[in-house]
């Protein structure tokens, strides 16, 4: 596909299940996705499953995952509970474990087991109810297949992933309900996998950075990463606003310009070509921006609150003279009346 094609299909708005979303090449590459050196063809494909599953990757609901060289689009596995919760056609799902213990297969409902009572566990199990099918559709998947292993450098040893390692119970049933949901409702979950099935982990433990080998560099050629990127979007937290991921974007962009204008960073600067040693600049901008925004909603308040004030006030008034006018009716009313007896 044609570079410029692909670019144009990357720059989208669209309605996910839980807000409006608008995704491109430098949100995903910069805000999103976790490693490096992604192609654009890569990120293309992640917007693109992402704009057809109405998934919103800002709450989590997408990854997009470079761990060597591998990448991965993993979902959350929250898509899939909520979206059979949701289904009208899913009258109802539940999920657990198959265990062995001497001998004999147990399948219990959740995560629950006895390890140090002998039950090992061999297998998770998904079942629901379709409306538009007379029996109740049952999967089951086996925990050998899923299990995730990977080979330790330092202790030249083979370990399970983190995940895997301290809640298998959790993990094997996920994959259950994820494979499970894929068979039941195959349209609405088409390309869809959840993080458990794929073996990878969405936090950034089993995430592999090229280092930088020539440790001459400075700050000043390095480029801002994502823990850099994360600083400022912890810059701007507000109490009086609430901004979403994209309008906080939005708000990075536009101070990059300002600084752009005031020749504190290099004309064409975008998100992802900061270099370290301006960080603090769009960092401190962002802040000042932020203020900004808060000072002009609190003048706002204050002015509704003003006009609010004018008004009793006015209502006060005119109240008041019409006492008055009342007050002063009664005096003349004596006045005369005294008058008339004498």
């Amino acid at each position: 596909m044609n570079n410029n094609l692909i670019r144009q299909g990357c720059n989208v708005t669209y309605e996910s299940e839980n807000g409006t979303v608008q995704l491109n090449l430098d949100i995903v590459r910069n805000i999103i996705a976790k490693g490096k050196d992604f192609s654009e063809m890569e990120i293309y494909s992640f917007i693109k499953l992402c704009q057809y599953q109405r998934l919103n990757p800002f709450l989590g609901e997408a990854h997009l995952i470079k761990f060597g060289e591998n990448v991965q689009m993993v979902v959350g596995i929250d898509v899939f509970t909520n979206r059979l919760d949701e289904h009208p056609l899913c009258e109802g799902w539940t999920a657990g474990l198959i265990l062995l213990k001497d001998n004999n297969v147990i399948e219990r409902t959740g995560t629950f087991y006895l390890k140090d009572h002998g039950e090992k566990i061999v297998g998770a199990w998904f079942k629901a109810q379709r409306k538009d099918w007379k029996r109740e559709f049952e999967w089951s998947v086996t925990f050998g297949e899923f299990y995730k292993e990977y080979y330790d450098k330092k202790s030249q040893k083979t370990k399970p992933m983190k995940n895997w390692a301290e809640m298998p119970a959790t993990m094997i049933v996920k994959c259950a309900i994820a494979s499970g949901a894929r068979k039941l409702f195959t349209k609405d979950f088409k390309g869809v996998y959840s993080s458990e099935e794929i073996g990878v982990e969405t936090n950034s433990d089993n995430i592999i950075d090229i280092p930088l080998d020539d440790n001459k560099k400075t700050n000043a050629n390095i480029l801002i990463d994502k823990n850099d990127i994360d600083q400022i979007y912890k810059s701007m937290k507000s109490e009086i606003l609430e901004l979403s991921s994209e309008e906080k974007y939005k708000i990075i962009q536009y101070v990059i310009n300002k600084l752009i204008e005031k020749n504190q960073l290099k004309k064409g600067t975008i998100l992802s070509t900061i270099t370290k040693d301006k960080l603090n600049l769009v960092i401190d901008g962002s802040k000042q921006t932020i203020a900004l925004y808060e000072k002009k909603e609190l003048e706002k308040h204050l002015n509704d609150k003003d006009e609010k004030i004018i008004e009793m006030q006015y209502t006060v008034k005119e109240d008041s003279k019409k006492t008055d006018e009342k007050k002063q009716e009664k005096k003349e009313e004596k006045t005369n009346e005294k008058t008339s007896k004498k």
